[in-house]
């Protein structure tokens, strides 16, 4: 890699809405928590090792139906935003802290395999949190 040496155009993506291939044989709902897999491709939310949290899916996507294929369609994802989730074991106190995915429609403070889904911003209940989801930080 060379250093610049004179202006530069970068090219740019606004940040919090992506556009993700999906998995082969994956059906994603709108309003799902997203992860993106070992392969980079998008999956459901699951506690599954080596998933990383993506966001919130904000349309369906079927790559299910005949002639599926990895990376055949893609799903809008949002992130960078504060989304109400349904969560276990939440208390006051859970402000700030992480929460992992515990499938495609719940987080959790814990779980087996620690795919973090976000921070708590604020308490709503024992099963309701609002989470601050940053979108994909796949650590190397």
């Amino acid at each position: 890699m060379t250093a610049l040496a004179a202006d530069a155009q970068i090219s740019t993506k606004d940040s919090g809405l992506r556009s993700y291939k999906v998995a082969d044989n994956v059906k994603i709902f709108k309003g799902a928590i997203v992860c993106i897999d070992t392969n980079g491709y998008a999956n459901v939310g699951a506690d599954t090792a080596s998933f990383v949290c993506a966001g919130i899916a904000i349309e369906q996507c079927d790559n299910t139906q005949a002639g599926h294929a990895a990376g055949g369609k893609r799903v809008r994802v949002q992130s960078g935003k504060h989304f109400l989730l349904a969560a276990t074991g939440m208390a006051q106190t859970s402000v700030g802290l992480a929460v992992m995915v515990k499938d495609s429609g719940s987080v959790g403070l814990t779980s087996t395999n620690s795919v973090k889904a976000g921070t708590v911003t604020e308490y709503v209940s024992a099963t309701s949190v609002w989470v601050f989801m940053p979108g994909v930080e796949r650590t190397i």
